[in-house]
């Protein structure tokens, strides 16, 4: 999307020495995705939700999963985004002026897949190597084992595919909406995606209630 025009939430990516974490605006301060160092990943609530929620820590795991560590010349494929062009909506303009990378221009159709990759330890940016499997968006480095690389791809999620999962969500959490709609309007929903073998990571994908 754009700054201006239609776009998806925001999505917030960074480091803590080697811990990695993903979170979307649209979650507030409820939610995030953590790749740690020991391999050890998780969508958990953040511990201020927990404190808010008065849950016990142990609980605040959604789910849990582990990725390998990237090997002395290659990089691991650790996670991924995926939104599909359908899903951004005209909404109100960011509050502040950080700096945000916008992914604009997407053909009709086509989805939006944001790649991360954990790569080796390196002094340099292997962001800057002429040759990239995706587009490249941006690089972090992390405190010792190598960088997180994020790129861009453009997948084709079939329209079905999202109309079930969007269907599914209202059945699972809005059972009563019988088709009234419009209290869903700004509603957004970020369903976990399972690897189908293994080459794939585990993901997000974004869409809209309505």
């Amino acid at each position: 999307g754009s700054r201006k025009g239609p776009r998806s939430t925001v999505w917030k990516i960074w480091c803590n020495n080697d811990d990695i974490y993903i979170h979307s605006r649209m979650h507030g301060n409820k939610t995030k995705v953590s790749l740690h160092a020991s391999c050890e990943c998780q969508w958990s609530l953040t511990n201020e939700y927990v404190k808010e929620l008065n849950i016990l820590n142990k609980d605040r795991h959604i789910t849990k999963w582990y990725i390998e560590e990237p090997s002395q010349d290659r990089a691991i494929l650790a996670f991924k985004i995926d939104i599909p062009l359908s899903e951004i909506r005209n909404v109100p303009l960011p509050s502040d002026n950080k700096k945000v990378f916008w992914v604009s221009d997407v053909p009709d159709g086509a989805t939006v897949r944001f790649i991360f990759y954990i790569s080796p330890s390196s002094e340099e940016d292997p962001m800057q190597q002429e040759i990239l499997p995706h587009r490249p968006l941006f690089s972090l480095k992390l405190k010792t084992r190598g960088w997180l690389l994020v790129m861009v791809d453009l997948i084709l999620i079939p329209t079905a595919d999202i109309e079930n999962a969007r269907t599914s969500v209202l059945e699972q959490f809005y059972p009563e909406h019988n088709g009234i709609t419009h209290e869903l309007n700004d509603h957004r929903a970020c369903l976990f995606m399972k690897p189908n073998d293994s080459q794939s990571p585990h993901g997000l994908l974004e869409i809209c209630l309505v």
